[in-house]
């Protein structure tokens, strides 16, 4: 059976080099959002260019191995023998402190670990804007070996204290590995400007697993035996594979095919599904939380399956040979029978599930520098067999350009902060490649010419390489001139405001209105409107102000014309209202001046003393490099101040409908400044 014991350990290793090149994704990859990949994090991540396709076996790939306490120190230490510089274990009779200074450093549980993810195919691609669908081919596997501290205990230490009895509670004790392939479609989508929603679905192919059940497992031991009781399986999907039993029905010996292949792990052992879920919001311009669940789902295994059956107490009570005899006594061999006689083959086994190991994470991300930089903090928890391991990671993310991102963090893992991580991003034109790296080592020593780190609990990588297409913003092109979607918006000695005066400079989202013209300083004239001018007319109230067809005399206030009903909704417009309203600013905090005050008040009177009104506010805004999407989000944050304040004034919220129009109606060019203060405006009316 020792050979076989071999055997299955070089093909793990192999099987280990050829797969154990990708997993999820680094976590420091998290807030990177030019990687068409982070939707394996957070679902509804939408990648911003319109298709992306993966290089294929490139796309994304990661590998992660470590385990929760123990550090190279803790097994090795340096010492100088014979005058020569030696490092030893914590086993050799030269460590200071060995055995204890290893137990020390265990935590309760042993927890040993290594994942991987190899993204074999992988695209994506945007419709209508706020909908994108990707899809995803990927081979993956999960190792997790949990160790109670009292089983290296009671083999190193043994018992203290030889006339008594002591009892080790070892049910703990579980060791569990899947291999499978996924098939994945991930659907995102953005509902608002604030919200985006995302799940994805994985049909799981599973090709070999061995899983582990003990309960109520202890150990006893005194000075006559050692004894291990309680009851546990060891269930099994693994081709090419076959257990061999004794007459009794015990194991005997477990052997594997010699023609073995990889190949004969492609065809499914099992079938199972899993789902990850994932939101954003965008709680503020610079605030932005997020939430995801990753792989809630199973496999059943129903195809190449064993189990073995622990039906007996493991007891030992030592080895006895005869002194002539020491030179042929095989006690590897010895050992070994006790432990096979511990469990019988199963012939009668049932298809059995295993469960993969969930992972929440919820983040939050602040920028700065109209997010150029941001920082970012990420809550990791994994959810296996009833046991939570949860991780907390820093980061400062900096994306001056879209050709390069790169984001530092630092991690606590396992209640300590000593992980530092590093991910880079690049955009050469359509091609995308990332690097990361969650836990780097910091502390090395140098033996046989190699660089060893001494502090670090495990090691992982995250890379890959997408072509990304669509990805360029589109250039605005310059506004039509609408006659129908001109405001007069400034009356000044009697003369037309020219397209050349743009370049006056204004002050912040206000245009000077001017509330009425004496009348004997106003002649009759015919009103010409054309792009961006206003004629002045007799004796108007600034509530008054309305465009007129080209062709009609300003003689009265009745020849006024009112604005076309097809671009502004029905109701009174409130003029006083349509540049009058004024915003501050304080930190990153939007906030309305205390200078519009007065005039909301005056509305509140007005909606107070007639109830059947109600208030309709459409917020304008001006188009910048930004995007249409940010010019809607910023309008209608800004009717939602107004509405705030009304509703603080005793205004009901239902009696008020807000909209955020952003430079979809532009009156102006959005080119120049002047044209951007004209854009921005609050557009107030009653309603009947």
């Amino acid at each position: 059976m020792k050979k076989n014991i071999y055997k299955w350990l070089l093909i793990g290793s192999v099987l280990t080099n050829v797969f154990t090149t990708s997993a999820q994704e680094s976590s420091t990859l998290y807030f990177l959002d030019k990687n068409p990949t982070l939707h394996q994090l957070n679902p509804a991540y939408r990648p911003e260019g319109r298709f992306y396709i993966g290089m294929p076996g490139l796309s994304s790939m990661y590998f992660n191995v470590g385990n929760n306490c123990l550090t190279f120190e803790d097994v090795f230490q340096g010492k100088t023998i014979d005058g020569k510089k030696q490092t030893v274990s914590f086993l050799s009779r030269y460590a200071d402190n060995g055995i204890d200074n290893f137990l020390d450093a265990m935590n309760n549980n042993l927890r040993v670990y290594t994942d991987y993810n190899m993204t074999l195919l992988s695209f994506g691609l945007r419709f209508k804007e706020k909908h994108y669908v990707t899809f995803g081919l990927s081979n993956r596997a999960e190792v997790q070996l949990s160790i109670p501290k009292a089983i290296p205990q009671v083999l190193l230490k043994g018992n203290s204290d030889v006339d008594a009895k002591q009892s080790f509670d070892i049910e703990d004790f579980t060791a569990i590995a899947s291999l499978y392939s996924e098939i994945a479609l991930c659907y995102s989508q953005q509902y608002n400007e604030k919200l985006s929603l995302g799940a994805k679905y994985k049909l799981l192919l599973g090709h070999a697993n061995v899983h582990t059940d003990f309960k109520d497992m202890s150990l006893t031991i005194d000075k006559d035996e050692w004894k291990l009781t309680g009851d546990g399986s060891v269930d099994m999907a693994v081709p090419c594979l076959s257990l061999k039993r004794t007459a009794d029905g015990t194991l005997d010996d477990a052997e594997f095919d010699e023609d073995a292949s990889a190949s004969d792990f492609v065809s499914p052992s099992g079938i199972g599904a899993a789902f990850d879920l994932g939101a954003t919001y965008k709680l503020l311009p610079e605030l932005t939380l997020s939430a995801s669940v990753l792989d809630l789902g199973f496999i059943r295994w129903n195809k190449n399956l064993h189990s073995l059956q622990k039906k007996r107490d493991f007891v030992f009570n030592g080895v006895v040979y005869e002194i002539s005899d020491r030179d042929t006594v095989d006690y590897g061999k010895e050992y070994e029978e006790i432990i096979d006689h511990m469990y019988t083959v199963d012939d009668k086994t049932s298809a059995y599930n295993s469960w993969l190991t969930a992972k929440v994470l919820l983040g939050a991300e602040y920028g700065v520098w109209n997010n150029k930089m941001t920082f970012g903090l990420l809550s990791k928890t994994a959810i296996l067999q009833r046991k939570m391991y949860e991780e907390l990671m820093l980061s400062a993310n900096f994306k001056p350009w879209r050709i390069f991102s790169a984001a530092l963090s630092y991690s606590l893992l396992d209640g300590e902060w000593h992980n530092l991580g590093l991910a880079t991003n690049f955009n050469f034109g359509p091609v995308n490649y990332y690097l990361a790296m969650d836990q780097i080592p910091l502390t090395y020593a140098k033996g046989d010419g190699l660089m060893i780190p001494t502090k670090t609990r495990g090691v992982n990588f995250s890379m890959g390489m997408n072509y990304v297409f669509g990805y360029k913003p589109k250039k605005e092109k310059a506004p039509k001139e609408d006659k129908r979607k001109k405001q007069q918006v400034e009356i000044q000695d009697n003369k037309p405001v020219e397209k050349e005066e743009d370049k006056r400079v204004l002050e912040k989202d206000t245009v000077q209105v001017v509330p009425s013209v004496p009348k004997e300083t106003v002649e009759e004239k015919t009103v010409d409107v054309q792009t961006d001018t206003v004629k002045q007319v007799k004796d108007v109230q600034p509530e008054k102000i309305e465009k007129k067809e080209p062709e009609k005399k300003a003689t009265d206030d009745k020849k006024i014309q009112k604005v076309d009903e097809d671009v502004t909704p029905q109701g009174e417009l409130i003029q006083e209202a349509l540049y009058g309203i004024r915003y501050s600013v304080d930190g990153h905090l939007m906030m309305l001046d205390e200078r519009s005050y007065p005039l909301l008040n005056k509305i509140v009177q007005r909606m107070n003393s007639d109830k059947a009104l109600r208030l309709s506010i459409r917020g304008h805004f001006h188009l910048d490099e930004r995007g249409p999407e940010f010019s809607r989000f910023m309008s209608k944050e800004r009717a939602r101040l107004i509405r705030n304040y009304m509703v603080e004034q005793g205004i009901s919220a239902n009696r008020i409908d807000i909209e955020g129009v952003g430079a979809d109606e532009s009156i102006a060019t959005n080119y120049t400044k002047v044209g951007q203060e004209k854009n921005r405006r609050m557009e107030l009316r009653y309603v009947k």
